[in-house]
C-alpha cells in the first residue's frame, strides 16, 4: 500500500475529518495556526488526519490529535511523520495527547508507542473523563526516529 501525505495550515477538509470521528474534539475549538497532515491512500482518499495544536514554545509541548478511517495508516512512515514535525522542527521536547477514557483503541496504540499514561477526570466535562498521554523526545528517538532510518537504508540497500 501506498500512501501519500500533504501538510498544511488549518486545512478545513483534515480539521472537519478529525472532528467527525473524534467528538470529543468540537471545530471551534481548533486554535489558529493548526498545523496539519492528511495521509491519503494509493486513490488519493483521506484515510487519516493529524492535527499539531496548542503549541507551547516556552514548555516545548505540543498536542496532537488524530483520526482514521482503519488502521491501515499506522505505517512506520506515518509514525515517524507524525512525531518528526515536533520534535525535529519545532523543537518540542515532549507530545501530548489528550483522549476520553474510554477509548481503549488509541490509548493502547499510545501506550505501545512509548507514551505515558496519567487518567485526567472531568477532561471533557463533569462526567466525562479523559486520559492524557506523552511521548518524550529522548523515548521517541529511541524508538522510533533510529527504527525508521533504519528501515530507510535496509531498502537503499535493497534498490
Amino acid at each position: 500500500m501506498s500512501l501519500r501525505y500533504i501538510y498544511g495550515r488549518e486545512a478545513p477538509a483534515v480539521l472537519d475529518f478529525i472532528t467527525k470521528r473524534a467528538p470529543h474534539m468540537r471545530r471551534e475549538l481548533w486554535p489558529a495556526n493548526t498545523m496539519t497532515l492528511a495521509v491519503l491512500d494509493e486513490n488519493d482518499f483521506l484515510i487519516a488526519g493529524i492535527a499539531w495544536h496548542y503549541y507551547n514554545r516556552e514548555q516545548g509541548t505540543i498536542h496532537l490529535s488524530s483520526a482514521a478511517r482503519s488502521p491501515r495508516f499506522g505505517t512506520l512512515e506515518t509514525i515517524w511523520r507524525a512525531y518528526s514535525y515536533p520534535f525535529n522542527e519545532l523543537k518540542c521536547q515532549q507530545v501530548l495527547h489528550l483522549t476520553p477514557y474510554r477509548n481503549n483503541r488509541a490509548i493502547d496504540i499510545l501506550k505501545r508507542l512509548g507514551c505515558w499514561y496519567q487518567p485526567f477526570p472531568r477532561a471533557f466535562g463533569r462526567y466525562r473523563d479523559g486520559v492524557m498521554l506523552g511521548l518524550f523526545e529522548e523515548v521517541w528517538r529511541q524508538r522510533w526516529e533510529d527504527r525508521y532510518v533504519r528501515s530507510l537504508r535496509r531498502h537503499a540497500h535493497a534498490a
